[in-house]
């Protein structure tokens, strides 16, 4: 099972170390999204059996599959917040395309990020390292 997160840029400090995910202000989102409950810790996400898979930023290209359909679409944002697990996508080829998609990813199969690299070369992201510091050198 797939569970979505959708953190603010309110949700970080910036130190001189880089910004810096609030834990108290994460763990709110978390319980918020039903993946911890109330009280609980990072910590407890372990315990629970959840893995940090990666991060989403609108318009990364994602690969999902649901219902035995695999799709490719471009990642626009986290919608319908009163709802849990929902995405909004649309075309690959077609950024400005009015038509919003909106996939829920509770019973989704699989999802990869697709990144590209400047000679055109796809690289298929199933897992990245989850860490509380964006460091200033990563963002230039």
């Amino acid at each position: 099972t797939y569970h979505l997160a959708g953190i603010k840029y309110a949700n970080f400090n910036f130190s001189k170390e880089g910004y810096v995910l609030d834990e108290e202000s994460y763990c709110n989102v978390l319980v918020k999204e039903g993946i911890l409950d109330e009280g609980n810790k990072l910590v407890d996400l372990k315990i629970r059996g959840v893995k940090f898979i990666f991060s989403l930023y609108k318009n990364d290209i994602v690969l999902y599959e649901k219902d035995g359909i695999e799709k490719i679409e471009r990642y626009l944002s986290r919608t319908m917040p009163r709802k849990r697990n929902y995405i909004e996508t649309k075309p690959v080829a077609a950024a400005n395309f009015d038509k919003q998609n909106f996939v829920g990813l509770s019973k989704t199969k699989k999802i990869v990020k697709i990144n590209t690299d400047v000679l055109g070369n796809k690289h298929y992201t199933t897992k990245e390292n989850f860490s509380i510091i964006f460091k200033l050198d990563n963002l230039s």
